[in-house]
């Protein structure tokens, strides 16, 4: 941490804060008001600073405190006795003296007009300190480089007349000539502590580049694998087709032709084997020198096919697979049997 003093204007100490006059009672008494004095967050429309935040975990406010007319001394009109800090804001409250000083009850009956009054809280740090955006200030996280003032101390309060206005919280209100300055420590991060935090953040650019190319890496042989893959699949498709046209080819033999071999083409593996196995039993049983012509009976050939088969077998209920094709294929003469 690098540190160094500078030299702060009254002005840039005093912070504006929304106050809530209670509603005037039956019986006279002194008027009592409460407000956030600091509500935890960053303030980004201060005049003096660009961002600021306070820390409230060493924040320091007693009470009582005397309440001030526009930053006067001389003109106490009331009294801080209630300050709760609550780690993510800063409440307080108190009374207006309106019973017994003037200029108390002038600031209430000036109020029940309408007029807008607000609180000007002075903060004195024991410290500030330069934070970047993402560190953790009161619970919360920032979104970018913030002063932020450790060790404050409410040193006094005033109720100031200024113009209503919904960003008020952040408002610096004029101080009284002649206010003090205050003498502090600012502390950044050294040169030092800079250039190792860019080191730090070329290294993990470094890092961020090299993951990219092994991923863009990876998704290209990614994507060859899955061209090859692509490939074989069509290879193997390809070889299967073959495969197939020539067992059906060898399964009907002088009967092939395009049409014939469709239905045997689009069955699956295990229907297309057990209509192989089936018909290599029926071949074996017959003669070498049996040809198709004599299984017709010099005729027209009716069609085998797995559909022909069914349709026999719905015709001869009981039919076995064996026996339809058999007696579809049986010679002049020769009849299926009747019974199955």
């Amino acid at each position: 941490m690098a540190d160094r003093e500078i030299e702060i204007p009254a002005g840039g100490l005093q912070f504006a804060a929304p106050i809530q006059l209670a509603a005037p009672g039956q019986a006279a008494g002194p008027r009592r008001f409460s407000g956030t004095a600091y509500g935890g967050g960053v303030i980004t429309d201060h005049p003096y600073w660009d961002a600021v935040a306070f820390d409230l975990g060493s924040l320091k406010a007693l009470a009582p405190m005397p309440l001030l007319l526009q930053h006067d001394p001389d003109r106490v009109i009331g009294v801080i006795d209630t300050v709760t800090n609550t780690g993510a804001a800063l409440e307080i409250g108190g009374k207006l003296f309106t019973d017994t000083e003037p200029a108390a009850a002038g600031v209430a009956a000036k109020a029940d007009a309408g007029m807008p009054w607000q609180m000007s809280v002075g903060l004195w740090p024991d410290l500030i300190e330069e934070v970047q955006a993402g560190a953790e200030v009161n619970g919360r996280y920032v979104e970018r480089a913030t002063k932020v003032m450790r060790g404050a101390r409410v040193r006094e309060t005033s109720f100031v007349a200024l113009g209503a206005d919904s960003t008020t919280r952040a408002t610096v209100f004029n101080q009284v000539s002649g206010a003090v300055t205050a003498r502090i420590t600012f502390s950044t991060p050294a040169s030092t502590q800079g250039d190792a935090s860019m080191a730090d953040t070329n290294q993990a650019a470094e890092q961020v580049a090299a993951l990219t190319a092994e991923r863009d890496a990876f998704k290209a042989e990614l994507e060859q694998t899955k061209t090859a893959l692509s490939e074989l699949q069509a290879q193997f498709a390809a070889r299967q087709k073959a495969e197939r046209e020539t067992a059906v080819k060898a399964l009907l033999g002088e009967e092939f032709s395009a049409e014939k071999a469709a239905p045997f083409m689009a069955m699956d593996a295990t229907a297309f084997a057990a209509v192989q196995a089936t018909v290599g039993g029926l071949k074996a049983r017959l003669p070498a020198s049996f040809t198709s012509e004599q299984a017709s009976g010099g005729q027209s050939d009716t069609p085998i096919t797995p559909e022909a088969i069914t349709q026999y077998r719905r015709d001869h209920p009981g039919a076995t697979f064996e026996q339809a094709f058999a007696a579809l294929k049986s010679p002049a003469g020769f009849s299926a049997p009747a019974h199955f």
